[in-house]
C-alpha cells in the first residue's frame, strides 16, 4: 500500500526543512520514502505572478483556477512517483526536474510539502467558499491505493501540521521571498482549524499530527522524532 503524507503550515513554519527531514528519517528506517512539493510545476508560479501575485486578493478566481489545474496534474505526478514512471512531458518542467533530482523512485511513501489542504486553506482565507472549491476541484473519486484513473484524487493518509506564530515564521523568510503578510497568515491559522474540524471529502480521513516548530530547527526535529515519527510508522504499517 502506498502512503501520502502532507506537511503543512504557514510560510516560515519549516515545511521544506521538516518534510525533507521526515522523508530522510523514513528512508533510514527502511520505508523507501521520497520528497514531493506543491506546487510542483514552475508554470504555476509564473501564472500567479502574471495575474498579480499570490494571495494579494487581486484576482482570487485566477488563483483558484490555476491551483485547481495544478493539483489535478500533481495527482498524476504523485501516482507516477509511486510507480516510477514520470512522463517525458512532465520532465520538461524545471520545477519537476529539480524536485526529482537525486531522488529514488518508485517510492512507497511520499512526504509532501503542502498539498490539497492548502488549496482549501489559502483560497478560503482569500475569500472563496468551500462549496465553490469543491465544485472547482471536482474529484471523480478517491484513489484506493491499487490502480489509478485520471480524475481520482489521492487523499493524504496523514497531515503533519507545523504550528508556528506568523510573527515568528515571517522573521525567518527573506523579504524578497515573502508572498503573504502577518495579518493574512493569522487568518490562515483560523482557516486551518476550521478545515481540521470539518475536513473536505477529498482529504478523506487523514490523521492530523501537530508539532510546534517555533523552537530552533534541532529542537523541532527532536519533537518530530518523538511525537510524529511513531504515528507515521503506525500509519505506514497499517492496512
Amino acid at each position: 500500500m502506498k502512503r501520502l503524507i502532507s506537511v503543512t503550515g504557514v510560510d516560515g513554519a519549516g515545511k521544506t526543512t521538516q518534510a525533507k527531514y521526515i522523508s530522510e528519517q523514513l528512508n533510514k528506517k527502511g520505508y523507501k520514502s521520497a520528497y514531493w512539493k506543491s506546487p510542483s510545476f514552475d508554470w504555476v508560479r509564473s501564472s500567479i505572478r502574471i495575474s498579480g501575485g499570490d494571495q494579494n486578493g487581486e484576482d482570487i478566481w485566477t488563483d483558484a483556477l490555476t491551483f485547481a489545474l495544478a493539483h489535478r496534474q500533481e495527482q498524476y505526478l504523485i501516482r507516477c512517483m509511486f510507480d516510477g514512471k514520470v512522463p517525458k512531458d512532465f520532465l520538461n518542467d524545471n520545477g519537476v526536474l529539480r524536485m526529482l533530482k537525486g531522488q529514488d523512485i518508485p517510492t512507497n511513501v511520499l512526504v509532501g510539502q503542502r498539498g490539497i489542504i492548502d488549496f482549501y486553506s489559502f483560497l478560503i482565507t482569500e475569500g472563496m467558499d468551500i462549496n465553490e472549491l469543491n465544485d472547482l476541484l471536482k474529484p471523480n473519486s478517491i484513489w484506493n491505493g491499487f490502480s489509478y484513473r485520471p480524475g481520482e484524487f489521492i487523499a493524504p493518509d496523514a497531515i503533519v501540521y507545523l504550528e508556528c506564530n506568523p510573527k515568528i515564521s515571517m522573521g525567518r523568510i527573506p523579504r524578497e521571498d515573502k508572498w503573504e503578510e502577518v495579518p493574512f497568515l493569522s487568518k490562515l491559522l483560523h482557516t486551518y482549524e476550521q478545515l481540521f474540524n470539518n475536513m473536505p471529502p477529498v482529504l478523506g480521513d487523514a490523521t492530523i499530527i501537530r508539532v510546534n516548530t517555533e523552537p530552533p530547527i534541532c529542537e523541532a526535529q527532536d519533537k518530530i522524532n518523538l511525537e510524529v515519527m511513531p504515528v507515521l510508522e503506525e500509519i505506514i504499517k497499517s492496512h
